[in-house]
């Protein structure tokens, strides 16, 4: 008896997966300050107010945070930055390693081409500010 198996076709939206990634947000200064209070308030309409949505070259999109619409580019980090977390301030535990930051700009503005190149000069100047800014 020769028997051929049995495909089931899955639905788009089933097959789809929510993975947990973790990468830096960088916002113009004003918005970035009122992210920052909203966090640190525990704001519970946080989801209502932020949206990042991704185009399918998961490397351009658009960021929506309270009234303000950004441009937004996912660039590569020249080095590893790990992402820490503590229940009582004395022991850490490793939740992620980030290697990207999603680099949002206004609408006049454009994200400098060169941020992802790995050919920078400046990198160790630039990943002070970041670590500064995720240690904050």
């Amino acid at each position: 008896m020769n028997t051929k198996p049995v495909l089931t076709s899955k639905k788009k939206e089933d097959s789809v997966i929510d993975q947990e990634q973790q990468f830096i947000l960088r916002l113009p200064p004003g918005p970035a300050m009122a992210l920052r209070h909203d966090v640190q308030q525990g704001a519970m309409n946080l989801k209502d107010k932020l949206s990042i949505e991704l185009a399918p070259d998961s490397r351009h999109g658009k960021v929506t945070y309270g009234g303000y619409v950004f441009n937004s580019k996912l660039v590569d980090l020249p080095c590893i930055v790990e992402s820490l977390k503590t229940t009582d301030r004395k022991s850490f535990y490793k939740t992620a390693d980030i290697c990207q930051m999603l680099m949002c700009t206004n609408d006049d503005e454009e994200v400098p081409v060169d941020v992802d190149s790995p050919k920078r000069k400046t990198k160790t100047k630039d990943i002070c500010g970041i670590m500064a800014f995720v240690h904050h």
